[in-house]
């Protein structure tokens, strides 16, 4: 299993954070502008919650995935599987739990773990560390975010 864990504080209310959080088709406007995602869509009805299914489609592929937490304001955890010649490559369970600071602000913590399958084991050393590189990007990427509608610390 490769995790990784990452933590901020911003000045926004938790609410807010949350809500950019569970709003999964505006994430291709805030993640990292790599170039990969494309678009992401929430396929379930009705608002995001436990059970949510989702599709990010990207430059190298379409990935399917589910709401599998979610407590608002403070808890959500997203899990896909990544195929590849349609075996499963990797499963993933990107993740956010939120509290409230003393300041009105809220501390993200970052967690992410994922499982590699069959050959694609082999990469586990390679697939750490761009799992790294991309989480921090990511969590760079909300921060910006949040800082555009007021701040962080």
């Amino acid at each position: 299993m490769i995790r990784v864990e990452i933590n901020e504080t911003v000045d926004r209310p938790i609410e807010e954070v949350f809500e950019k959080l569970v709003d999964i088709p505006s994430y291709p406007d805030w993640m990292p502008d790599d170039g990969l995602l494309v678009t992401c869509s929430k396929d379930s009805e009705g608002p995001v919650g436990q059970g949510t299914t989702y599709t990010d489609r990207t430059r190298v592929g379409t990935v399917r995935g589910e709401v599998v937490e979610f407590d608002r304001p403070s808890r959500v955890v997203f899990h896909y599987t990544a195929r590849v010649l349609g075996r499963t490559a990797l499963e993933g369970w990107p993740g956010y739990t939120l509290e409230r600071d003393d300041e009105g602000g809220t501390r993200i913590h970052h967690h992410a773990e994922a499982r590699l399958y069959g050959p694609f084991k082999l990469l586990r050393p390679l697939v750490r560390r761009v799992a790294r590189g991309e989480r921090q990007r990511t969590m760079d990427a909300l921060v910006a975010a949040l800082e555009e509608s007021g701040g962080t610390r």
